[in-house]
């Protein structure tokens, strides 16, 4: 999280309407809403991290997946090693 920049967009919402959502609007509530802003954009960049993740584990275990074409092609060399097999043993 870059805090100069959220600084910056956080001074200029309590400039803009901020310190009218606080009662007296002093240095004390903003330093409450200061601490409110960033506990909330920092709670939104974990969910996002963890999220992003979860995407990754995901997109991970798809890759490691047999596709339906791949698993018909290990059958049919599976199939094709067992007849073979047969044949050997009936010679």
């Amino acid at each position: 999280m870059d805090l100069l920049k959220e600084s910056d967009l956080f001074e200029q919402w309590w400039g803009d309407e901020g310190q009218y959502h606080r009662a007296g609007g002093d240095d004390y509530c903003k330093t409450f809403a200061w601490e409110a802003w960033i506990f909330s954009k920092a709670q939104s960049e974990k969910a996002l991290l963890e999220q992003f993740e979860i995407n990754n584990k995901l997109v991970e275990q798809m890759e490691n997946m047999v596709t339906y074409e791949r698993l018909q092609e290990l059958i049919a060399i599976g199939v094709k090693a067992a007849l073979d097999e047969r044949e050997q043993n009936h010679d």
